[in-house]
């Protein structure tokens, strides 16, 4: 079940994701439950026609589903469920894309930090941006300040186990905004 699960994880995404290396801003839906990492991430690689290297400590399973983000957001949700980051490295015939796992410095001891990395899992659908991203900026113990006229738009999503930061990033990349996390103040900006 599990190999025939994968290979229709890379089928689906061939078939749905003719993309170049170049085209990371493509939004796209994926559904993924308990998918092997080294599949999922060479499952990128084939999309994206690049080779892939995997680093040593990059493993486990990843469950989540995105719908209407960019291949960009999706790496990085998976990414950050697999605590690993990504990369495009070389040029022309030598372009590859990378994964080796995130970096522990991007866990320093700020309260805000500390928050941002804690694993959250949120089911929404059409929910008003700026109340989603109000709960996220309590969470923070922080108040929300926003100047982005898409905080007013609907947003579903379905997160398992992602952690609060990527949550925000989604939800701004879904509106068209950026957020700035500082101490007791979460503004939404446009771009």
């Amino acid at each position: 079940m599990k190999t025939t699960r994968n290979a229709c994880l890379s089928l689906f995404l061939l078939l749905v994701l003719p993309l170049s290396a170049a085209d990371l801003e493509r939004r796209i839906s994926v559904d993924l439950e308990d998918a092997a990492a080294a599949d999922v991430l060479t499952s990128f690689g084939h999309v994206l026609e690049l080779e892939v290297e995997i680093a040593d400590g990059v493993d486990g399973k990843v469950s989540i589903r995105l719908d209407e983000v960019s291949v960009r957001t999706v790496m990085t949700a998976v990414c950050e469920s697999l605590g690993c980051a990504w990369d495009l490295a070389g040029t022309g015939d030598d372009r590859r894309l990378r994964f080796a796992p995130a970096e522990p410095a991007l866990r320093v001891q700020a309260k805000e930090v500390a928050a941002l990395s804690q694993s959250i899992d949120m089911s929404l659908v059409d929910a008003p941006a700026e109340t989603i991203l109000a709960s996220f900026a309590s969470i923070l113990e922080s108040k929300l300040e926003t100047e982005c006229e898409g905080a007013q738009e609907l947003v579903s999503i379905e997160l398992k186990a992602v952690e609060l930061r990527f949550a925000i990033d989604l939800v701004c990349s879904k509106i068209g905004c950026v957020c700035v996390v500082e101490p007791g103040v979460v503004t939404v900006r446009g771009r």
